[in-house]
């Protein structure tokens, strides 16, 4: 699927909600990482220096393949003419309308953001069986992917940091408090209650959550589930055995689907 040639790399381009992350591939490996926070005041010149300076040892005449995957429309568009002013290199965007090797049973493919798309196409390309991909970003994510590439479906639960900030929010005598590991189910202040509870609630729920799948998909088992998403570090000790923990899912899934793109001349 890859074919690259020396010193000629892609780019990957993933916009959410809270981050953007670009990564440099060299055929399937990660050679750079570099994220930004998603900021729709910033503009074009702005976000090409923050990509310069995290691309400062790279040429960019390098770059010869962009893929872009986003769910957050004004950033794409003002992405799209970043690239076309500043970079010689084909931009190809990853959404749900892609032609990939993945096939859906969801109503309609146009609702599955590039996200979604990325993570169940990297989890099948990776583990090649059934999988329950979790990704822990803005909102808390549940796919179901078969081994044979079929999209099963979604549940979208509000996200752990989402769900802390809604607490505090509404709760006048709780303060702001920085997410780490719970120590104790019980706290006995404040910040160890609502530890607990955003964090090992967050994380009972996940554990439930995937239980439930397993239960009502039993015929499909044994499945493969997998923790990614820029929250999931924080739970990534606490998770159950067997789980696996993989922190750049959807940069892989949209590297794998560029390459695909590249393949089929679209």
């Amino acid at each position: 699927m890859f074919k690259n040639s020396e010193n000629i790399y892609s780019m990957i381009v993933d916009i959410g909600n809270t981050d953007i992350v670009c990564a440099l591939f060299e055929e399937e490996n990660i050679i750079l990482k570099h994220r930004l926070k998603t900021d729709l005041t910033m503009d074009i010149s702005t976000y090409h220096s923050l990509i310069l300076r995290g691309l400062a040892d790279y040429d960019l005449p390098q770059i010869r393949h962009i893929g872009l995957g986003s769910v957050v429309p004004e950033i794409t568009l003002l992405m799209r003419d970043m690239f076309a002013q500043y970079y010689n290199a084909e931009v190809y965007e990853i959404d749900g309308l892609s032609e990939l090797s993945l096939s859906y049973e969801i109503e309609s493919r146009k609702a599955a953001g590039a996200d979604l798309v990325a993570n169940a196409l990297a989890a099948n390309k990776i583990y090649q069986m059934n999988c329950i991909v979790v990704d822990m970003g803005t909102s808390t994510t549940f796919q179901l992917v078969s081994k044979d590439a079929v999209y099963k479906g979604l549940i979208i639960a509000p996200g752990l940091r989402s769900s802390g900030d809604t607490l505090i929010q509404k709760a006048a005598r709780l303060q702001d408090i920085e997410l780490t590991n719970p120590t104790k189910l019980l706290g006995l202040n404040t910040k160890e209650s609502m530890l607990s509870g955003i964090v090992g609630s967050h994380i009972r729920m996940i554990e439930s959550t995937v239980w439930e799948i397993c239960k009502e998909y039993h015929e499909m088992a044994p499945f493969k589930v997998i923790i990614t998403g820029g929250l999931a570090a924080l739970i990534e000790p606490l998770i159950p055995h067997g789980y696996a923990y993989e922190p750049d899912l959807t940069l892989k899934g949209l590297n794998y689907a560029l390459a695909e793109l590249i393949e089929r001349g679209q």
